[in-house]
């Protein structure tokens, strides 16, 4: 697969897990992994405004997380500026939170395509690669 996966998680352990898990897979041919959702707003704008092959396919973003959350990281993604034939990005909450009101809240936003409980499984990984993102794939 030819996939470009963006992370944006704090905790290293489960940054290592994700990764270890991918590496036994071939879903993803790229993974940037950014510490908090400032970091990634700020590597990632050019990329999005521009439709780069660094434009990822998937995020995931985790929601707890220093200097900008998951919550303001989304609100700041959706007031970027795309162009018309920008390819659509699949983002996926990936957070330890089981609150029913954080995974109605993301829900509710239309830039959110699912919400997954850490751990991440290969469950989850083959429903978001294997169904998801070729289904946008098919349909683009």
């Amino acid at each position: 697969m030819n996939c470009v996966l963006c992370l944006i998680e704090n905790d290293p352990i489960a940054i290592f897990g994700l990764k270890k898990m991918l590496e036994k897979t071939n879903y993803v041919k790229q993974l940037e992994v950014y510490e908090d959702g400032e970091q990634a707003l700020h590597k990632l704008k050019p990329h999005l405004i521009e439709n780069t092959p660094r434009t990822p396919d998937v995020i995931f973003l985790d929601l707890n997380m220093p200097i900008m959350d998951g919550w303001e990281f989304i609100e700041a993604y959706t007031a970027i500026d795309r162009p018309q034939n920008a390819k659509k990005i699949l983002l996926y909450v990936v957070t330890s939170s089981v609150m029913q009101r954080d995974r109605d809240r993301a829900c509710e936003l239309s830039a959110v395509t699912g919400y997954i409980v850490k751990p991440v499984t290969k469950d989850d990984l083959k429903h978001v690669f294997e169904e998801d993102l070729q289904e946008l794939w098919k349909n683009q």
